[in-house]
């Protein structure tokens, strides 16, 4: 999926007869076919595909999107994005929840507000969490209408300082090691114990054990 020796064109993606429409079209079926085993079972997925499409390309220094689907530019991005969106709905598919990812100054890759739900923001090695404040400050200027979360986060300040700070993220997701250590003394590089003890002793997270029931 990273750029770097990747051939396949977000562009080409949804150009009818290419090589990429007919991988783009089949991959498409899948994910609808398995959304659909989730839908009758009554599940919701909350639905973050595409994220942080824009790469370094905002960067000083001018660099590449990181995934091939930000490579090909803003528009490219979105058409691909739309058409996804346009096929779950055709199939049926309505229990997706859309967020799309945000990296501050990327808001032309933006699809639209009728195809996103929620607004989520990656945030790593920020320990600040008046820093953390500004960024949510930011995404809430363009986006007042709309929910945001902390979709993807490692290293960063306390839940709890964040939310002092007023940074009131609607859920957050810390990314995970992958060496599956789970012994009583690993320092999980990106979200540990004494952070995360930090998180669910605040009265202000809600865990899904106290959602209420809808049945």
């Amino acid at each position: 999926f990273y750029t770097d020796g990747n051939h396949f064109s977000a562009r080409r993606a949804t150009e009818e007869g290419t090589w990429e429409n007919e991988v783009l079209k089949v991959d498409l079926a899948k994910m609808a076919d398995m959304l659909l085993l989730l839908q009758n079972k009554g599940i919701p997925v909350v639905w973050r595909p595409l994220h942080e499409a824009a790469g370094n390309i905002y960067e000083p220094w001018h660099g590449t999107a990181w995934f091939w689907w930000g490579n090909d530019g803003a528009e490219a991005y979105k058409k691909l994005w739309r058409t996804m969106f346009d096929y779950f709905t055709e199939r049926g598919v309505n229990n997706l929840i859309w967020v799309w990812t945000t990296q501050l100054n990327d808001f032309e890759f933006y699809p639209g507000d009728e195809y996103v739900d929620i607004i989520g923001r990656d945030i790593y090695n920020v320990t600040n969490a008046s820093d953390i404040r500004t960024q949510w400050d930011h995404i809430n200027q363009f986006f007042p209408h709309k929910i945001v979360s902390l979709s993807e986060m490692g290293n960063v300040s306390a839940y709890g300082a964040q939310l002092d700070a007023g940074a009131m993220w609607s859920y957050f997701m810390p990314w995970y090691d992958n060496d599956n250590d789970y012994t009583a003394g690993y320092k999980h590089m990106h979200a540990d114990i004494a952070w995360w003890r930090n998180a669910l002793a605040d009265s202000r997270v809600i865990t899904r054990d106290e959602l209420p029931s809808f049945k």
